[in-house]
């Protein structure tokens, strides 16, 4: 009896494993990966792979890198289209060159000195150019020349030259009209004088005219009587200066300026001394405006 009920209880243990199977749902089969193309290359099995023709590290960097490089160059960012360098020629006039003669020799320039004539008033000079960016820019500029002959009116006769030459130093305000590749500009900046005194000898040597040094002193070198004069000169503080021009764009780095200069300079302080023997006397003091205005043309290499 035991044996027919352990068969029994068997027999239901599996009928229900059997039902539970059948309710459960069923999983869903794994799909197989699908097999890869055969392949096509003839390359032969272990063949080396094929080695770059590059021989240098910046030729097998990719071009864009190499641009990047180029255009962040030294060259590239503080010289190409910033410095330009060249040469200049200013013709320059005075504002003032004569005073009314006066005997008491208070008003005139210096002693008997009245009259001032424009010598030599033209200069070669040299400009260079430095671009801060479109609109302003340094400028150094030479060129400026001044020799004017002092005229002593008692005698109508010409004592010394006073020769000055200058250098302006500025800041331009540039604005380009890229259209027609012209740029107008005004500078503003300051002029210094480097001064001298040429004298003639008839002046120097003390003789009273030109005619009686020829007469007498036959063009001697040596004092007359032991008596000499000579002028010293107070070099000028350095003055404000105003310049308005204009640049074209000749050719791709080839620029050409018209400008015009006024310079507001300080007189030059002079002082007239004589010798006599071994004693020397402080004779007077004088001047001579600088004051004065420039034209000039320019012709510049852009870099």
């Amino acid at each position: 009896m035991k044996t027919s009920l352990c068969f029994s209880g068997l027999f239901l243990l599996v009928a229900a494993t059997a039902a539970v199977a059948q309710d459960a749902p069923a999983k869903p089969a794994a799909a197989k990966p699908a097999a890869a193309p055969a392949a096509t290359s003839t390359a032969k099995p272990f063949a080396p792979a094929p080695r770059s023709t590059a021989t240098t590290p910046e030729a097998r960097r990719p071009a864009e890198s190499l641009e990047l490089e180029e255009s962040n160059s030294f060259y590239d960012l503080f010289i190409a289209e910033r410095l330009s360098l060249g040469f200049n020629y200013i013709s320059t006039s005075m504002d003032s060159t004569h005073v009314p003669y006066d005997r008491t020799q208070n008003a005139n320039f210096l002693g008997n000195i009245n009259n001032l004539s424009e010598e030599d008033m033209d200069g070669f000079g040299f400009v260079a150019r430095y671009e801060l960016c479109r609109f302003v820019a340094l400028q150094l500029s030479t060129g400026t020349h001044i020799e004017l002959g002092m005229w002593n009116n008692e005698h109508e006769s010409r004592d010394a030259n006073f020769v000055a030459d200058g250098t302006t130093y500025e800041v331009l305000l540039m604005c380009p009209i890229d259209a027609i590749y012209t740029t107008p500009y005004i500078g503003l900046g300051m002029t210094s004088f480097s001064c001298e005194i040429e004298y003639n000898n008839w002046w120097h040597h003390g003789w009273d005219s030109p005619k009686s040094y020829e007469t007498y002193g036959k063009g001697s070198k040596e004092d007359r009587n032991g008596t000499s004069r000579w002028m010293k000169l107070s070099e000028p503080s350095s003055a404000f200066s105003f310049t308005a021009g204009v640049s074209v764009r000749l050719w791709r780095h080839v620029d050409a300026d018209v400008f015009y200069r006024m310079i507001d300079m300080d007189d030059c302080k002079i002082e007239f001394d004589r010798k006599e023997g071994a004693n020397s006397h402080k004779m007077r003091d004088g001047h001579i405006p600088l004051k004065c205005s420039s034209y000039g043309v320019a012709l510049r290499a852009v870099f």
